[in-house]
């Protein structure tokens, strides 16, 4: 469980899906990773990362 927590922001890792449910409940941090499942069923990648500002608006 070691360094997943380091790198928050790292899409489409597994051991980042499961490691998330242990943070702290935080709104943004909720926010974020809705934002990040959406982005990954639509596919809206740009290098690997999900368009999370144009979802957000």
């Amino acid at each position: 469980m070691g360094t997943d927590m380091e790198y928050p922001l790292l899409p489409y890792s597994r051991s980042y899906l499961f490691s998330w449910q242990t943070q702290r409940d935080s709104q943004e941090f909720i926010k974020l990773k809705i934002d990040f499942l959406v982005g990954e069923m639509l596919g809206l990648t740009v290098n690997g990362q999900p368009l999370t500002v144009n979802i957000k608006q």
